[in-house]
C-alpha cells in the first residue's frame, strides 16, 4: 500500500491487520492541498525490496481514501493513473 498522511510516518512498516501488507508512505500530503503532485514507484523493485522475493504475475490496483482512523475527512481528485509493464525476469 501506497500512502499519503499528514503526520510525519517512517519509511515503511507492516500493517497491523496482516504481515502479507506493507505501507510505503510516499510522503506528506498536509500542506499540498489543492496542489497536483505525481508520484512514481517502481512496484515490482518495492515489492522485492519488502518481502524479498519476486511477485507472482498476477496484480490487484486498488485506489483508496480513508479518513476513519482520524476522525477527520479526506477528498481526492485523480485524473490518471499510468501502469507501465516491463518484463519481468527472475
Amino acid at each position: 500500500n501506497y500512502v499519503l498522511s499528514p503526520r510525519a510516518i517512517q519509511k515503511s512498516y507492516t500493517s497491523p491487520y496482516t504481515d502479507r501488507v506493507k505501507i510505503i508512505p510516499l510522503g506528506s500530503c498536509e500542506h499540498d492541498l489543492n496542489q497536483i503532485k505525481r508520484y512514481k514507484r517502481d512496484v515490482v523493485h518495492d515489492y522485492y525490496e519488502h518481502f524479498g522475493v519476486m511477485p507472482s504475475g498476477k496484480a490487484t490496483l486498488g485506489v483508496m481514501a480513508d479518513s476513519d482512523n482520524s476522525h477527520g475527512a479526506s477528498k481526492a481528485q485523480i485524473r490518471f493513473i499510468r501502469l507501465e509493464s516491463n518484463e519481468i525476469k527472475p
